[in-house]
């Protein structure tokens, strides 16, 4: 009996070894060109993840669309790979900071808008095997205020995004205009059917995360499924935390579970 514990043993401890020594195929990273938009006469170069066995499949994907893509693509890419995944990524390269300021606050947000929506999604529509009923908005800092203002900007009967990763956002700007454009939604429809994670640093746009998060509570949305993580770090530092947990709450084991 002792001998067949010991085999039995060595047989676990083998396999377990196999499969630590088996690593998990990565997507396929491309640089994909450039897109001039009309709406913001802007030229935004794009970077795509598609996930390993899209060559081989005939299925349709999830999108997350990755705003200041040129600084977030490898992190959102090797965590989904880390996940498992199957899920598209388009990144959006904002270019410079100066442009940030323009593209991901009100009134530039407006067109901003209008070019993911009426131009970069159909494009990628195009371009890739997309599941149109599941498409993710993920930034940070500016590009989080923008992820917030795109939730709050679409129209409740034809929504394009069903969740945001939205990590430390400038809730400071234009409180008063995001405060109005919640009470405007709130107008049109009593539900909200998307997911939402949302971060915030202890160091960095606390009082604003804060601010939203209560808003959004307050307001009532029905289906809207909204969770909230503080971290002790900062406004940067927040970043690959805040990232890594928001895509497994979207895409492991908590809000949608896609594998």
């Amino acid at each position: 009996m002792r001998r067949l514990n010991t085999a039995c043993k060595i047989t676990l401890l083998l396999l377990v070894w196999a499969a630590q020594g088996q690593a998990t195929e990565p997507g396929l990273r491309q640089d994909a060109g450039a897109f001039r938009s009309v709406y913001t006469r802007w030229t935004y170069p794009l970077r795509v993840y598609l996930p390993a066995g899209y060559a081989a499949s005939e299925r349709d994907y999830p999108v997350l669309y990755a705003l200041d893509g040129r600084i977030r693509f490898d992190l959102i890419a090797n965590r989904l790979d880390e996940l498992n995944a199957e899920v598209i990524v388009v990144g959006i390269d904002a270019t410079t900071n100066a442009r940030r300021e323009i593209d991901f606050e009100l009134p530039g947000a407006n067109a901003y808008s209008r070019f993911l929506t009426e131009e970069l999604i159909p494009w990628a529509d195009a371009q890739y095997r997309t599941d149109p009923a599941s498409r993710a908005l993920a930034g940070h800092s500016l590009a989080g205020l923008m992820c917030a203002l795109m939730l709050l900007f679409e129209d409740p009967d034809q929504r394009q995004f069903d969740a945001f990763l939205i990590s430390d956002a400038s809730f400071w700007d234009m409180p008063h205009k995001t405060e109005q454009l919640v009470a405007r939604l709130r107008v049109a429809t009593d539900t909200v059917p998307v997911n939402l994670f949302m971060a915030a640093a202890t160091r960095g746009n606390l009082k604003g995360s804060e601010w939203f998060h209560s808003l959004m509570q307050d307001s009532a949305f029905s289906d809207l499924n909204m969770t909230y993580e503080v971290y002790k770090t900062s406004h940067k530092g927040v970043i690959e935390p805040s990232f890594r947990d928001g895509l497994g709450w979207l895409y492991g084991s908590g809000a949608r579970g896609y594998h």
